[in-house]
């Protein structure tokens, strides 16, 4: 005669000890902030937390957002929102100039469609904000 194995027993108390591990996460959703960005802008694409002078920021990428840069079309834009209301964002003026021009008036970059804000990193309080644009 032999006895049942044991083996499904573990297994199946195994399972259910990751799965309570797995749902011990929790989101509150109640009390959840909204920012809306510029339809069309990518807004949210990447987010990084950021404080400055003690006070909380998210900074959010917009990678195909439309800025005031003259001769530019969707280059993109890095958002400081607040944590404290909803849509509490401003844009971060990084580039206020348009495409840059050699000395001859010829256009040496184009700033149009670059992804500025596709990926966005904080080097810490009071820190320096990273950015930067894709590469073709």
């Amino acid at each position: 005669m032999t006895l049942p194995s044991s083996r499904p027993l573990s297994t199946l108390l195994l399972t259910a000890l990751c799965c309570s591990i797995v749902f011990g996460f929790n989101v509150d959703v109640k009390n959840c902030i909204r920012h809306r960005g510029p339809e069309g802008s990518m807004f949210g694409f990447s987010v990084a937390q950021h404080k400055e002078r003690g006070r909380s920021w998210l900074l959010i990428g917009a990678p195909e957002a439309q800025t005031a840069q003259p001769g530019v079309e969707k280059g993109g834009a890095v958002f400081r929102c607040g944590t404290a209301r909803e849509d509490d964002c401003e844009e971060i003026p990084f580039d206020t100039r348009g495409n840059n021009n050699s000395s001859k008036w010829i256009q040496i970059d184009s700033k149009s469609r670059q992804w500025f804000g596709a990926t966005v990193r904080s080097s810490g309080d009071n820190g320096v904000i990273l950015v930067n644009i894709k590469h073709s």
